[in-house]
């Protein structure tokens, strides 16, 4: 491949892939890494943007957590993130080129429903990566309804 380009590969119709690394450098090779699914629902919180304040959330089963959005405002405020636990933390490099999907809902109270009143859709940056002194950020935009749920695709290229 020429300079600034990496992996050839007979079935891309490109020959290469542009080398992208944030700006670090772009000399890049190929690696024999794999990616394996991350789905662990434990050990997940939910965080206010500044300080260390969390809550825990509830497990409802079928590989799904929530947070009720009136005790979590009372403790963080009305904008809070979901804060990873340890298996999606640290050196991710074999996540490039992978996917992040997430699933996203709330319910407001309707009919004698447990739902919270209060709860809106937060319009706020849905996902933020840290590391080695860089920031990434995804917002999706989408307007999710109440009862809906609705799942995020972000893939983890440039």
């Amino acid at each position: 491949c020429k300079a600034g380009f990496y992996n050839l590969q007979e079935n891309n119709p490109y020959g290469c892939q542009p080398c992208f690394c944030f700006d670090v450098t772009n000399q890049c090779q190929s690696v024999p890494w794999y990616r394996e699914q991350i789905t662990t629902m434990q050990g997940w919180t939910v965080r206010a943007p500044q300080g260390e304040r969390f809550v825990y959330p509830r497990d409802d089963g079928f590989n799904r957590i929530t947070v009720p959005h009136f005790e979590a405002s009372r403790d963080l405020g009305n904008v809070y993130y979901w804060s990873a636990p340890r298996e999606y933390l640290g050196n991710q490099l074999e996540s490039y080129g992978g996917v992040l999907r997430y699933t996203v809902s709330y319910r407001v109270q309707d009919r004698g429903d447990s739902g919270d009143p209060s709860a809106r859709p937060t319009l706020d940056i849905d996902v933020i990566m840290e590391g080695n002194g860089r920031s990434i950020t995804y917002t999706e935009n989408r307007q999710v309804g109440p009862s809906v749920e609705e799942t995020i695709a972000v893939y983890l290229i440039p």
